[in-house]
């Protein structure tokens, strides 16, 4: 499952003060463009949404394809981008019981 977070992706954009950048995410092509909040990805575009910053600026958000709620994870398990709640991840792990192994690591 491929796990996409928003501050992996503004932060290094913010450093360097860049708003379109064109790259490779697991050999997959990607173009984020921060002026039309949009990211292109493989065939897929996310849309993005703002608000303003508590100290000034913008806080980012993915909207999930599927729902089209604010989000700051998008996950892959199949076919396209979906938020946690779209692609069942949180039940996995609200199910997990003390023996379970992942529990403890």
């Amino acid at each position: 499952m491929l796990e996409l977070a928003i501050e992996s992706i503004i932060k290094p954009m913010k450093t360097q003060e860049k708003t379109r950048v064109t790259g490779t995410i697991n050999d997959q092509s990607v173009t984020i463009d921060l002026n039309n909040l949009v990211i292109h990805y493989h065939n897929q575009d996310l849309l993005l949404e703002t608000i303003p910053g508590t100290y000034g600026g913008k806080r980012y958000f993915f909207l999930c394809p599927d729902c089209e709620r604010r989000c700051r994870k998008l996950f892959k398990a199949s076919h396209d981008f979906a938020c946690g709640s779209c692609q069942k991840v949180h039940q996995a792990t609200l199910n997990r019981s003390k023996t379970d192994c992942q529990y403890y690591w």
